[in-house]
């Protein structure tokens, strides 16, 4: 179907243009709070977040932000 294959192209377009580093850490914390109690799998993603923040990637992402451009993402 057309329609299938142009939202689906759209949707991995959409998340190729996002930081890889911060995707595969939200999957992680994702996967991990489906199978922890609430105030364990928050704890979690508190600590993954705060990894996010730290990385070289976000801070590229204010840097492009800032500067008005498109970021370069590294995976780091």
């Amino acid at each position: 179907d057309a329609d299938l294959d142009a939202a689906i192209d759209e949707t991995v377009t959409k998340l190729l243009a996002n930081a890889p580093h911060a995707q595969r850490a939200m999957k992680k914390a994702t996967l991990l709070a489906a199978a922890l109690p609430y105030e364990e799998a928050l704890a979690t993603a508190h600590a993954i977040l705060d990894d996010i923040i730290e990385s070289h990637d976000a801070q590229e992402g204010m840097r492009a932000f800032v500067d008005k451009r498109k970021p370069v993402w590294q995976g780091k």
